[in-house]
């Protein structure tokens, strides 16, 4: 837990530096790949990268690939730089020699000191080896990366991998967090009743049949039901009692994982169309005596905790749906801004806020309530912005059919990179129905796993082991049974597949 901290703050830490060019210490090295030419190009230079993401079709803005130095420190060596007309592709190396022979390649043209990295055989905390790769698919040129799921997903392509360069502080998308959606209640056809233990019962029991220790857990909070509002208190949920979020994010941290709280304003099971809460009346001020009190609970939490509020708002099966309720994107992005602004109020600086589309709207939905940048609250209230998707499989109500996760989210993520490039991606909810043989299933939660580790711009995955809005008559997204569905295996194949997908995260 102590390790995961501190890459979560560090790397907030140094994404904010690195929104000043001439800031001191690590700076984020910008990655590129350019769908046309099949390259990867990094830089330090942050003008460089937004002229490139402005101008420049041919490269695809893609996330921060690690951190490095702009200036020689004690204990740095030079990474230099090479460009070859011939390959539309970099080359980058901290080796004298190899230095040398490339100048003498006429391929190649030497242009200057990228940044300052530490030599592979460094030993400072927190740095990781930079690995390379040969791109021979791609006609030659090299990519560079921090991820071990990433070499395996660039290997199944048919690149070669070559070995570690250097070393550096890893970025999200170096280290890319799994995660897992857990209902933490038993509310099954056979009775409602809260897991004693949650933590060992759901998650601990998760993470033994997967084989993974997962570092992020989301589960859904309504701020209302039949009997009061929900807290963020500490006491153990008993049933009939009012809902205590905070008992829930304890026991997950108790595991080693962040809590992510998809935070609903609603009363739970009362339908989308509830006037009490349209967002007019959150702007308002009507909640205010609540969300301050959730706000003040989360302070004493005292670790971080992801508030993934008001999600899925360019739908339309939300009170809070901006084609709903007479609500529009200015109310969703002042609501949104309102709920921010008490928790900094009230000093809840360990509570990061997920803005958190769907990766599309349905059809049904028009503008502007399906345009993402005018529901966009802001970068100055969003900290990570999460996204829901998932293969519906054959049921083409809720999706476009069975389809592939990078099909799917590709456009979205290109999106986000473009008009959002300081933020990164949490895929807050993704799963395949189980509507073809487990085989095909697993297969593809392995393509989608093998997919998101190229992107770097996304920074965790939460997988949602559960059936579609917890009941066991609609689609089934589980890759293990689990303490709740025991009338409803999951086959041994899907498991095994989401073993092999994460092995590596």
């Amino acid at each position: 837990m102590k390790r995961m901290t501190f890459f979560l703050f560090l790397g907030l830490f140094i994404l904010a530096l690195g929104k000043t060019s001439q800031a001191q210490g690590p700076q984020p090295v910008y990655r590129f790949f350019s769908p046309v030419f099949n390259k990867q190009f990094l830089t330090i230079d942050r003008e460089e990268r937004d002229y490139l993401i402005a101008h420049d079709a041919n490269w695809r803005y893609d996330g921060v690939a690690f951190y490095a130095f702009r200036e020689k420190e004690p204990g740095l060596v030079p990474v230099y730089r090479f460009w070859s007309d011939v390959y539309h592709s970099h080359f980058f190396t901290t080796d004298p020699a190899e230095k040398e022979a490339t100048e003498k390649n006429s391929e190649w043209r030497y242009e200057g000191i990228a940044f300052y990295v530490y030599p592979l055989e460094s030993e400072v905390p927190g740095t990781v080896p930079v690995m390379r790769l040969w791109n021979e698919p791609g006609g030659g040129g090299h990519f560079y990366t921090t991820f071990p799921a990433e070499v395996e997903a660039l290997s199944a392509r048919g690149m070669h991998y070559e070995h570690p360069v250097f070393r550096a502080l890893p970025s999200y998308g170096g280290t890319k967090l799994i995660g897992v959606h857990l209902h933490p209640f038993q509310r099954s056809w056979y009775g409602p009743g809260p897991f004693d233990d949650y933590k060992r019962l759901g998650i601990m029991a998760f993470n033994k049949e997967t084989g993974k220790q997962h570092r992020l857990v989301m589960f859904f909070s309504s701020w209302e039901n039949g009997e009061g509002m929900y807290g963020f208190g500490s006491a153990h949920p008993h049933y009939r009692e009012k809902y205590q979020a905070g008992w829930i994010a304890g026991q997950i941290r108790d595991t080693g994982a962040i809590p992510m709280i998809t935070w609903e304003p609603w009363k739970d099971g009362a339908g989308i169309d509830q006037p009490a809460y349209r967002l007019e009346r959150i702007i308002s001020g009507a909640y205010d005596g609540y969300i301050r009190r959730f706000a003040r609970d989360v302070k004493r939490f005292g670790t971080q905790v992801l508030i993934r509020f008001a999600h899925e708002m360019n739908g339309d099966y939300y009170p809070w749906s901006c084609s709903l309720n007479d609500n529009n994107p200015a109310l969703y992005v002042a609501a949104f801004r309102h709920v921010r602004s008490i928790f900094r109020e009230e000093g809840a600086r360990n509570a990061y806020f997920v803005w958190s589309p769907n990766y599309a709207s349905p059809p049904r939905v028009k503008p502007p309530c399906n345009d993402l940048e005018a529901l966009y609250p802001g970068d100055d209230a969003v900290d990570f912005i999460g996204v829901s998707v998932y293969n519906w499989g054959s049921d083409t109500t809720r999706g476009p059919g069975w389809r592939d996760l990078d099909y799917l989210l590709s456009d979205f993520l290109d999106h986000m990179a473009r008009y959002h490039p300081d933020k990164w991606v949490i895929v807050a909810e993704t799963g395949c129905a189980h509507d073809r043989s487990p085989q095909e299933v697993g297969a593809w939660i392995e393509r989608a796993y093998r997919f998101l580790a190229t992107r770097g711009n996304v920074a965790a995955v939460v997988y949602f082991n559960d059936f579609a809005y917890h009941d066991p008559r609609f689609t089934d997204f589980r890759v293990t049974t689990g303490p709740i569905w025991q009338d409803y295996p999951v086959p041994p194949e899907i498991t095994e597949a989401y073993r092999r997908a994460v092995s590596s995260w």
